[in-house]
């Protein structure tokens, strides 16, 4: 069980168009639905798929740079955005207030400052980004522009036993949203200009996943299908209330099934990015085929030719994306570079008696996104 705590927001200041509202001048083509899509996910930091182990500890000492430039002055932190109301805006976290997110006083001296902060980096785990969907179907191409990027820390909770008196974790932990490090636009000129000569490699590929429900997201609010569980909906689902409401799943879906099966992208398997899967692979693995005979007019050869196919789209409830990220030298913030999508078949598992007992979760293909 995780539990969510956020700090008390100041005043909200109305600066949508500061971070938010122009973006549209760049984006000449958007096929999502509706045409800014902004979506809040939460990426475990920890859990890179198949990158290399130093990973997590490069990420690791970017939010400790990140937070020493703050507590140095050199670098404008806000408080965090919770929901898409907060996109109008939010103000700049005041030193008292970003030594308190941190568990210190103003005033310590840097030894002090050292050791706190040494003691809880390693508990950042996750991190918030707030960030805008575009994609363009006719070159394949899909992008993610960040908004503002803020870290989790994931603090264990304990209860004292009561034999020995001692405190012992009990496997839950207590989320806290440390700050909001807004993507400063002043920035994208220089970075539109230099191209990958402002930014610096923080991490490559980078895999994690979103989940797509196949249903307006208010259908699944305390069910007893526990798809969504209340304790979800009061933590993270909520402030994505709006994104799940308005996105259009089977759009997005019906793009790149549409891609891979007509032949103009080339689909790989999921497990070994160097094997590629022909149609029938595909069709073979997840769809349901109709195929139906034909005699060869010429040499009176019967031939099956496919007559009919069925994805079933409504249990792929799930994304995987693959990433490479970057920082920007000048104020820290994060570029995300979207290089491939794996679509993610959910089948329900059943017990012998017949009880849904799980979900198996079965990765369909890998495609790769023409945004070179």
């Amino acid at each position: 069980m995780r539990t969510w705590y956020f700090p008390v927001l100041a005043a909200v200041v109305l600066i949508l168009q500061s971070c938010t509202g122009d973006r549209s001048e760049t984006v000449k083509k958007n096929d999502l639905l509706p045409d800014r899509m902004v979506v809040f996910t939460e990426s475990k930091l920890g859990h890179t798929g198949d990158t290399s182990a130093d990973v997590p500890g490069k990420l690791a000492a970017y939010n400790e740079s990140v937070i020493r430039k703050a507590l140095a002055g050199e670098l404008t932190l806000h408080e965090p955005i919770l929901s898409h109301r907060g996109l109008l805006g939010t103000a700049p976290l005041s030193p008292e207030s970003l030594h308190a997110n941190l568990g210190m006083t103003t005033g310590v001296s840097p030894a002090t400052v050292d050791s706190i902060i040494r003691a809880f980096i390693s508990e950042i785990t996750s991190g918030l980004f707030i960030e805008e969907w575009v994609m363009d179907k006719d070159r394949f191409q899909f992008r993610k522009q960040v908004i503002a990027y803020q870290p989790v820390r994931h603090i264990p909770v304990y209860i004292d036993n009561p034999v020995t008196s001692l405190p012992e974790p009990t496997g839950d932990t207590t989320l806290f949203l440390l700050f909001s490090l807004m993507m400063d636009k002043s920035e994208e000129p220089a970075l539109m200009k230099n191209g990958m000569d402002g930014l610096v490699l923080l991490a490559e590929n980078i895999r994690y996943g979103i989940d797509l429900y196949n249903r307006p997201y208010y259908e699944y609010l305390y069910t007893d299908e526990n798809l969504v569980s209340e304790r979800d909906v009061e933590g993270w689902a909520s402030y994505n209330f709006i994104f799940y409401k308005y996105f259009d799943r089977e759009l997005f879906l019906d793009i790149i099934l549409e891609k891979v099966t007509s032949g103009d992208i080339k689909a790989y398997n999921a497990n070994d990015p160097s094997e590629s899967l022909s149609r029938k692979d595909i069709y073979a693995s997840v769809a349901d085929t109709i195929w139906t005979p034909v005699r060869d007019t010429l040499t009176g050869n019967i031939r099956m030719e496919l007559e009919e196919v069925n994805f079933p789209t409504e249990n792929i409830n799930s994304i995987i994306f693959i990433e490479d990220w970057y920082y920007s030298k000048a104020g820290m913030g994060i570029v995300k570079i979207v290089k491939g999508i794996i679509p993610v078949l959910h089948n329900a598992v059943y017990d012998n008696g017949s009880n849904l007992a799980g979900t198996e979760k079965i990765p369909i293909f890998l495609v790769w996104f023409n945004n070179d």
